[in-house]
């Protein structure tokens, strides 16, 4: 009998032993996949500072983008002014050019005295028309 209690005490040692093997593997697998975890944790936190950081940016270009829409509205409306302005200017220029080559009306170039009655009868013909 002490023969096969020795028998079965050595297969107990090898199973033992296999299993230790087995165990520092599963360990070195455990300690590979936590690396693995701390790594993506990592890639996680950088990935989100880095969505954070272009969320900024973007909303540093939305506003960027609504003062110049601002001021495109702002420029537009100045230039429609300015056209109207020089509408307004040129029809006074035809209107005034109008009053000096009307018949008999003397150019203002022509006396000093001449002025005078040219300035009359451009006063006269802006305050008949309404401006």
């Amino acid at each position: 009998m002490p023969e096969n209690l020795e028998k079965k005490r050595g297969l107990l040692l090898d199973a033992v032993d296999e299993l230790t093997l087995k165990i520092k593997g599963l360990r070195m697998e455990k300690e590979e996949l936590e690396e693995q975890v701390d790594r993506l944790v990592k890639d996680m936190g950088d990935t989100q500072a880095h969505e954070t950081r272009l969320r900024d940016k973007i909303s540093k270009l939305i506003d960027k983008e609504s003062r110049l829409t601002q001021q495109k509205t702002e420029i537009h409306e100045k230039i429609t002014t300015v056209q109207e302005k020089i509408l307004k200017i040129s029809k006074m220029a035809a209107e005034l050019k109008e009053i000096g080559t009307d018949e008999g009306s003397p150019s203002p170039k022509e006396s000093p005295d001449s002025e005078e009655s040219f300035l009359d009868k451009v006063k006269k013909k802006f305050s008949s028309s309404g401006q």
